[in-house]
């Protein structure tokens, strides 16, 4: 089977090249633990934004419920077990175009140093994809999970879930 390498990747996925505008690359999202004192810490000063109206006809475009209710199946417990006390990189993604950029680096180091001067260790749940990188960051293996495969996709898919454990802490944020 040949995989899509970052170059493939880059050239289906060409970079923004508009300078006066803006665009989000990567994204990063945080779950902090039950009990942290940092809940409702990092939300925007002043009035919200209006929300955003999804359009109902791409509204979960990408999800597949019958996937859905399969990874939860097998994820729910040991992710419950292994994360439920820890800050949890809950999602972490780059545009392929900006993979090897540093972006995602940057966001999870964020994430990780508010895990430090917290003293409280950090967890993730992520494809095989992602364990060198979550690797490089320090998290080490507790259990790799194989979800099987259902109809639509055949193979099976390995679920690496890591935790890294608290490094010394740095000034306050």
């Amino acid at each position: 089977m040949h995989r899509a390498g970052p170059s493939m990747v880059r050239s289906i996925y060409p970079p923004w090249n508009n300078e006066s505008e803006k665009a989000i690359v990567a994204v990063c999202s945080v779950r902090l633990p039950p009990d942290s004192s940092r809940i409702g810490q990092f939300q925007p000063e002043g009035p919200s934004p209006p929300p955003l109206q999804p359009d109902p006809e791409n509204l979960n475009r990408d999800r597949d419920p019958r996937a859905d209710k399969l990874f939860d199946q097998y994820t729910a417990e040991p992710e419950a077990r292994l994360l439920h006390s820890k800050l949890e990189i809950s999602t972490q993604v780059t545009h392929p175009a900006y993979w090897s950029r540093g972006h995602a680096s940057k966001l999870a180091k964020w994430a990780l140093e508010v895990a430090d001067i917290d003293q409280v260790a950090a967890g993730v749940a992520a494809a095989t994809m992602g364990v060198p990188f979550f690797s490089h960051l320090g998290f080490k293996l507790d259990e790799l999970i194989e979800v099987k495969g259902y109809e639509r996709h055949p193979e099976s898919i390995k679920v690496w879930i890591g935790t890294r454990e608290v490094f010394d802490a740095k000034p306050e944020l």
